[in-house]
C-alpha cells in the first residue's frame, strides 16, 4: 500500500471486507488488487467476490478479458511437474523463478518440529515460517510454535503471523530466546496499524 500510495491517487487500504468503498469503486472501469505475502487467501477471494457482486460482468469474464488464470495462480505445482515461468535471478545456490503461483504451502503446526527443520535445513539458507491461522488478523501470535522455534540452533528463522501489539513482539523475543527474526505486517503504522515502526525496532533490538 505504501508503494501504491506514492504512484496512484485512487487507492484504498482494505483489512476486512467492510473496508471496501463499493460506491467509489463503481466509478472505476478496471480495478487492481495487490496483497502482501501474509494476506489470507480467503480475504483476497472475498474482496474479489464482493466487488464482483457490484459488477455486471462476471469474474470469469473479467479474468478471461485480462488473460489471468486465478485458479492456476492459487495452485501449487506438483513434484516433477514441468512449469512455465520467468527467471528472475540465477546464483551459485539456485534459480529464482516466478511461476505465477500466489498460494503458500501449508503444514499443520503439529508437524512443524525440530526434526523437520533439521531435515529441511540442508536445502535452505533460512526459514520463513508463517502461522497461517493468525496471519493478517492481529489477534496474537502462536506462542507454542514460537517457543518451539526458540529451541532451534541452526540456520536463521523468521516468524510471521498474528502480531497485534508490543506484547506480541516482546513475547517473540522472550519465548524465542532472542533467536528469531520477526515480520510485522498490517499492525504497523506504515500500513495503517497501531504499532509504531521505530518502537517495534527498539523492542526487537532491546534498545
Amino acid at each position: 500500500y505504501v508503494c501504491c500510495n506514492k504512484i496512484i491517487n485512487f487507492r484504498f487500504f482494505v483489512e476486512k471486507i467492510e473496508d471496501l468503498p463499493l460506491q467509489e469503486l463503481e466509478k472505476c472501469n478496471k480495478i487492481g488488487v495487490a496483497a502482501g505475502a501474509s494476506t489470507p487467501e480467503s480475504l483476497i477471494k472475498e474482496v474479489i467476490a464482493t466487488m464482483n457482486e457490484k459488477n455486471t460482468m462476471s469474474m470469469e469474464e473479467l479474468l478471461k478479458e485480462e488473460n489471468y488464470d486465478l485458479d492456476g495462480a492459487m495452485r501449487l505445482p506438483r513434484l516433477h511437474e514441468i512449469v512455465n515461468g520467468t527467471v528472475h535471478q540465477v546464483t551459485d545456490k539456485g534459480i529464482i523463478v516466478d511461476m505465477g503461483c500466489k498460494k503458500d504451502g501449508l503444514i499443520p503446526k503439529e508437524e512443524v518440529t525440530l526434526g523437520l527443520l533439521r531435515s529441511l535445513s540442508s536445502y535452505c539458507d533460512e526459514f520463513l515460517i508463517h502461522a497461517a491461522d493468525v496471519e493478517g488478523k492481529q489477534c496474537g501470535i502462536e506462542k507454542e510454535l514460537v517457543e518451539m522455534l526458540g529451541k532451534w540452533e541452526g540456520i536463521p528463522i523468521t516468524y510471521a503471523g498474528g502480531v497485534g501489539d508490543y506484547d506480541d513482539v516482546m513475547a517473540i523475543k522472550e519465548l524465542g530466546n532472542d533467536r528469531l527474526n520477526v515480520t510485522v505486517g498490517s499492525a504497523l503504522d506504515l500500513f495503517g496499524g497501531p504499532l509504531n515502526y521505530e518502537t517495534v525496532l527498539s523492542c526487537v533490538k532491546g534498545v
